[in-house]
């Protein structure tokens, strides 16, 4: 016959009713929300600009006016 209890120890224990106070401080003060335009810009037509020298070893650059940037591939002749 075992020796050992039949009996778990309860380790449970309940968190419904407990209040947890947390600061509600930012964490960086610069970023903080700022309130949403009022005002939203019509769709213009997109202009592109190429600006040389633009890419880390002075490449061609193609930038457009929303935002988005362009570099070309360049490719050698290679023979296949």
């Amino acid at each position: 016959m075992d020796s050992r209890s039949e009996e778990v120890e309860d380790r449970t224990f309940n968190v419904t009713n407990r209040e947890i106070n947390q600061p509600n401080v930012p964490l960086d003060v610069s970023l903080r929300e700022r309130s949403l335009d009022t005002v939203i810009p019509e769709d213009g037509p997109v202009t592109y600009e190429v600006v040389t020298g633009g890419t880390k070893r002075g490449g061609k650059k193609l930038i457009s006016s929303d935002g988005h940037s362009y570099t070309a591939k360049v490719c050698k002749n290679k023979q296949l």
